[in-house]
């Protein structure tokens, strides 16, 4: 009966959503005016939290996803992400997905009861502007493509190389022959890199890993921003971004090689790094979504019966009541399992010293055998829901 009934709620999503597109934009600046600020350019400007509040420093305040357009989606690092504008509406009016539903298709005009008042002021704005036109997508997938082959093989590099010593020594994984079968994770000397209100960019060195959708389709770039001197991701406040293409969402993940090809299991971790962890581990190849917020948007591969999801052990948010990394992945586990494929969870064991833990800390920590007990199930159960 669940299952139905989360059939039918996703039903009424998918129709609304297919009729938001390029509509989230005139939705918002109608319905909640008090983001106006960050529709500027979405991805990039970043505004004092609505609902929460606090400023739009570095670290904080809200700004919506690049791909806001057609997805609805944003963030606040204090509230936390949603992935689509349904979830984002349930953030600000504090209300279940099926009154948030309701607001959406009131909006639409496909529900002629009572509106219901939202908290922040309401103001009548114009429609949508139109999507990206063909030169801009263009222009985009060309400096995808210049970036990638700008960048040097991770199997091409030697031994004392930055980017080596990074992922083999301050990240423990310990395999120089595992590190060379990464052919979707690339090493490039100088990507620009520019801050919230900064005016000039800044060039680092960093790590470019290829995302792949479901049919192994290119759906952008994630960059990882390494220091210049020491082996640790960049001291700034975003070291990883993703570039996506304009004519597409960016979503998939990076296909991390194993031991063994993909089948109709497939592992699935946040981090690159806590995916370069589990397969050092266990030798089992990896998807790695990035995020949390694109790990519950991860769409499985063709023919996938089984999903091991190695979740992120994050503090429980003061705002939100949650933990980030496991309510992802519960959203995805209780989609995949609509579908009828079987879905687990994997938590990194507690940490001694700090509220949370990931794969990589574990490996870091405890080693590989902690993996092996975790996947073979000998690792304590324990209620996550």
């Amino acid at each position: 009966m669940a299952a139905t009934t989360m059939v039918r709620r996703q039903g009424g999503f998918a129709r609304a959503k297919s009729a938001m597109a390029g509509r989230w934009r005139a939705f918002f600046l109608d319905r909640y005016p008090a983001f106006e600020g960050a529709l500027a350019r979405p991805g990039k400007s970043r505004i004092t939290c609505p609902m929460h509040g606090t400023g739009k420093a570095a670290g904080d305040g809200f700004r919506f996803y690049d791909d806001f357009d057609q997805t609805g989606g944003g963030i606040c690092n204090t509230c936390g992400g949603a992935r689509n504008g349904l979830d984002l509406v349930m953030m600000i009016e504090g209300c279940p997905e099926k009154d948030a539903l309701t607001i959406l298709e009131q909006w639409l005009g496909w529900d002629r009861s009572a509106p219901r008042e939202s908290p922040l002021p309401r103001k009548m704005v114009a429609t949508a502007p139109a999507g990206p036109d063909a030169a801009e997508v263009e222009k985009r997938m060309l400096l995808l493509r210049r970036l990638w082959a700008d960048a040097s093989k991770l199997a091409d590099l030697p031994d004392e190389h930055p980017a080596i010593r990074y992922l083999m020594g301050a990240r423990g994984i310990a395999s120089r022959r595992l590190i060379n079968k990464q052919f979707l994770i690339r090493f490039h000397p100088r990507l620009y890199y520019r801050e919230d209100g900064d005016t000039r960019s800044r060039e680092y060195p960093g790590l470019l890993s290829a995302f792949r959708d479901e049919n192994r389709v290119l759906t952008g770039l994630h960059r990882t921003y390494l220091d210049p001197i020491e082996f640790m991701k960049a001291r700034v406040s975003e070291p990883t971004k993703a570039l996506r293409r304009l004519d597409v969402t960016l979503n998939g993940g990076i296909h991390l090689q194993g031991e063994s090809a993909f089948t109709h299991h497939v592992n699935l971790a946040e981090g690159i790094e806590n995916g370069l962890s589990v397969v050092f581990a266990t030798g089992k190849p990896v998807v790695s979504a990035t995020t949390a917020r694109l790990l519950a948007n991860w769409v499985p591969f063709e023919g996938t019966r089984f999903v091991t999801i190695w979740a992120d052990r994050d503090e429980i948010s003061a705002k939100t009541g949650k933990a980030a990394g496991v309510h992802h992945a519960l959203l995805l586990k209780e989609r995949l399992e609509a579908s009828g494929i079987r879905v687990r969870i994997i938590l990194p064991p507690p940490h001694p010293m700090k509220p949370s833990n990931d794969w990589n800390d574990v490996l870091r920590t405890l080693g590989p055998d902690a993996f092996v007990e975790a996947y073979t199930g000998g690792a304590q159960k324990e209620q996550y829901a």
